[in-house]
């Protein structure tokens, strides 16, 4: 017999069959806890088993294979328990969402959507209520921490308090003004339908203005950033227009005196040079009197301080440019040529008695009245020999590639040893490798150099005898130590080239007028090494020779 009854569910009538409801539902115990329960020492408990025991087997006399269908149950019964388990161990560590199936239409035809259907089927699965009993309570809930990490862009700094609790309570209420739209609970916060949706509206509404103002504030920069290019482009190119007219008039005006003074050039021809090389080191003299000028003002007030800040500042600043430019030799003396020229005003109108002696009276007049700047003179005289030593030093580097090339390296062709055959030079010489070669004549030119600078910048006479010196020293002890390191060079042809160079170096002083400056002295090692190639070293009488003749060398040399 088949049961059925009839029940109303929300809306519609739903049918139930009731056959087999008790046999599908029955709760079966476990034979373990029977036996336990057997062994209990209630006599009506253990009396209740016996009699259920009789019953059943007087009920289900049956055959084995109920048994294994009951046992194959229970079985049953346990995997479904345990897979009930693991379901809702799985569900509570998730976050679960509602999905309910609904048939657009009855004919499962596709796209095609029966509207009545689609609400009747709604309806009878109960959606339309649980939407109306959710929407009647608080389905959204956030615990405080997570709704201050989530909505944190809608606080003000100056609503942040310690506690996120009442930070949260505070900004909640100036957001939503209806409080029956949520609710605070002691870990959480409850929201009515649609808050949340509002606060995220909010929320995206916030940044995007904060990603506006972040984009109009970049924009804005680059925009600057270009208009001041352009600004400077601008300002360049009407800079080089006006100067670009200032030059063509400029050149107009030196065309017209050209014409004027042409004669006066042919009847005076190095004049002009000289007028130039006396303006240029006239303009490099005035540094030096232009900052005692400040000096003797300074004293004239009678301000210490103002002394004492510019002599430091000036010694302050020559230290860096030699620092910053020591390897440019004409910067070196430059700044050499002046220094020397400020110490020498320092001393002749300070109080120094081997420069004052010779004083005229006009001059005594102009003496600092009121400070003695001896202790200054003894720093700007260390000053000067400072930068003296980094003179010598970069003329000594310029010149150290080219001392043994130049001196040893290359083979004379012209002069007392006449021309070398075409056939005679070196396997794979070309033309433009000896022009490109370094001889003793990129020596002397790059000496020429030297000497041009120190002269253009107007370096004490002094001073530039004993530069020269040191570095003609200086070619005599680098020509000398790479002869004695090479057997190659020990040959009587080597020493004829070598005293036709030293002949050539000699006769540059004598053209520069230096003869007299002791560098001539400095090469008679040299000379004697180069003659020491050239004479017969077999006879004792021979060896008495080269100890009369070698005085500048060594016995070991």
């Amino acid at each position: 017999m088949t049961l059925w009854e009839d029940r109303k569910a929300f809306v519609y009538q739903v049918e139930y069959q009731c056959d087999g409801f008790l046999e599908k539902n029955k709760d079966t115990v476990n034979e373990e806890q029977i036996n336990v329960l057997k062994t209990s020492k209630f006599h009506l408990l253990v009396m209740l088993l016996e009699e259920h025991e009789n019953n059943t087997d007087t009920a289900s006399s049956s055959s084995k294979m109920s048994r294994r269908a009951q046992t194959s149950k229970v079985h049953k019964k346990t995997v479904g328990l345990q897979s009930l388990t693991m379901l809702m161990d799985t569900l509570n560590a998730t976050t679960p969402h509602y999905v309910r199936c609904i048939k657009p239409n009855d004919l499962k035809a596709p796209f095609t959507l029966e509207p009545m259907r689609t609400v009747q089927q709604l309806r009878s699965c109960g959606v339309l209520e649980t939407i109306r009993i959710s929407a009647a309570g608080f389905p959204s809930r956030w615990t405080y921490l997570e709704f201050f990490n989530r909505y944190r862009v809608l606080v003000k700094r100056k609503d942040v308090q310690p506690d996120c609790i009442q930070t949260c309570k505070t900004t909640l209420e100036k957001l939503i003004k209806d409080k029956d739209k949520y609710q605070f609970g002691k870990s959480k916060i409850f929201f009515r339908a649609g808050q949340v949706a509002y606060l995220e509206s909010l929320r995206s509404d916030t940044l995007r203005r904060a990603c506006v103002r972040v984009q109009k504030t970049l924009r804005c920069w680059l925009a600057r950033k270009k208009h001041y290019r352009r600004a400077l482009a601008g300002v360049v190119l009407l800079q080089s227009c006006v100067r670009r007219l200032g030059a063509r008039r400029e050149l107009k005006r030196l065309r017209v005196e050209a014409r004027s003074v042409e004669h006066y050039k042919k009847l005076h021809g190095g004049m002009e040079n000289k007028i130039i090389q006396l303006q240029r080191r006239l303009d490099q003299q005035v540094g030096p009197y232009i900052i005692f000028m400040c000096v003797r003002y300074a004293d004239h007030l009678n301000d210490e301080e103002r002394v004492s800040t510019l002599l430091n500042s000036t010694i302050i600043t020559i230290k860096g440019v030699i620092k910053r430019r020591g390897h440019d030799f004409d910067t070196v003396s430059f700044w050499l040529a002046n220094t020397c020229r400020f110490l020498h005003c320092l001393r002749q109108y300070s109080g120094d008695e081997d420069f004052t002696k010779h004083n005229t009276p006009r001059q005594n007049e102009h003496c600092l009245a009121n400070f003695e700047l001896s202790g200054y003179q003894q720093v700007f005289g260390d000053l000067v020999i400072q930068i003296y030593q980094q003179l010598v030093k970069c003329a000594q580097e310029d010149l150290l590639p080219l001392i043994a090339a130049g001196m040893l390296e290359h083979e004379t062709q012209q002069g007392v040893l006449g021309s070398m055959p075409t056939g005679q030079r070196k396997r794979g010489t070309s033309a433009a490798d000896e022009e490109a070669a370094i001889t003793l004549e990129t020596i002397l030119q790059r000496l020429g150099q030297f000497h041009g600078a120190m002269g253009q910048h107007g370096m004490d006479p002094e001073l530039v005898r004993q530069a020269l010196r040191q570095l003609f020293h200086f070619i005599c002890a680098v020509t000398l130590n790479h002869l004695l390191l090479r057997k190659d060079m020990c040959s009587w042809g080597k020493g004829l080239q070598l005293r036709y160079k030293v002949w050539q170096l000699e006769e540059w002083l004598v053209e520069k007028e230096l003869a007299e400056c002791g560098a001539k002295e400095s090469l008679d090692p040299l000379i004697q090494a180069a003659q020491l190639l050239q004479i017969n070293k077999k006879t004792p009488a021979d060896a008495q020779a080269i100890v009369a003749m070698c005085t500048a060398l060594t016995a070991p040399q």
